[in-house]
């Protein structure tokens, strides 16, 4: 059952994380009521609650884009082992291929953080022009 958002539903906290106002879940925060959104995708795509030591992991790194596929449900220590992993293995760092710049992760796409982020908006600038609501 979906419920329209009030007026201020949908928020960028200051970490950059999209909130969403949700005031009956059990890990809203205490102040204005708000949850994470990535933690309700995750949460709906599972059909149950995330435990406190479950962690939602943003594969490209975006931290607004929320679509399941780019969600990863990850233990605590997994998800520190993935952002704490030695900085001195073969290839961690590699060249953008649209910009040229040496500072993504080997482990991702072969687009730095900007230029991904710039085709993402791209397509859904598209997909919106396409099917107008």
């Amino acid at each position: 059952m979906e419920k329209k958002l009030p007026r201020g539903g949908r928020v960028i906290g200051g970490g950059g994380y999209v909130y969403i106002r949700c005031e009956d879940h059990p890990r809203a925060t205490k102040k204005g009521k708000y949850v994470i959104e990535h933690r309700l995708i995750m949460e709906k795509h599972l059909g149950r609650l995330l435990g406190t030591q479950e962690h939602v992991h943003h594969k490209n790194g975006i931290r607004t884009d929320n679509r399941i596929e780019n969600l990863a449900l990850l233990s605590e220590s997994e998800h520190h082992r993935y952002h704490w992993r030695p900085m001195y293995r073969i290839n961690i760092f590699k060249k953008c291929k649209e910009c040229g710049v040496t500072n993504r992760k080997a482990d991702t796409i072969d687009l730095c953080h900007n230029c991904y982020q710039r085709r993402w908006r791209r397509e859904q600038n598209d997909k919106h022009d396409q099917n107008p609501v």
